[in-house]
């Protein structure tokens, strides 16, 4: 069964950006100014969009649309002053690091689909 989200808590919809006709990137920022994300496919058996993952507060994830194609997605807040963002791919893992100022912090991206 698909995911159903409440939209109350989105305040602007940033953008909709549709991947290989059957993917959507929607960047948006919530009532609380989160800057968060969905991610969504086509079910052509419903004729509906269902939801693949849904991420609060942003951040970095690596969406693996099939067998064959991934895409790196992101929505971050101008706040977090992001200055770069380093992606490693090691050993079926993906890793990234953002570099904000002197911070810097590494962290595993979330694959939503095997």
């Amino acid at each position: 069964m698909a995911e159903t989200i409440n939209m109350t808590d989105v305040k602007i919809n940033q953008d909709r950006i549709i991947i290989e006709n059957k993917n959507l990137f929607t960047p948006f920022i919530t009532t609380d100014e989160e800057y968060s994300m969905l991610l969504l496919h086509w079910n052509w058996l419903t004729g509906n969009w269902d939801i693949v993952h849904r991420q609060q507060g942003g951040g970095v994830v690596l969406w693996k649309t099939d067998a064959s194609s991934a895409f790196f997605v992101w929505n971050l807040s101008p706040k977090d002053k992001v200055e770069s963002i380093e992606f490693a791919l090691k050993n079926r893992s993906v890793f990234f690091t953002i570099r904000q100022g002197s911070q810097i912090r590494s962290t595993n991206c979330f694959n939503n689909r095997n």
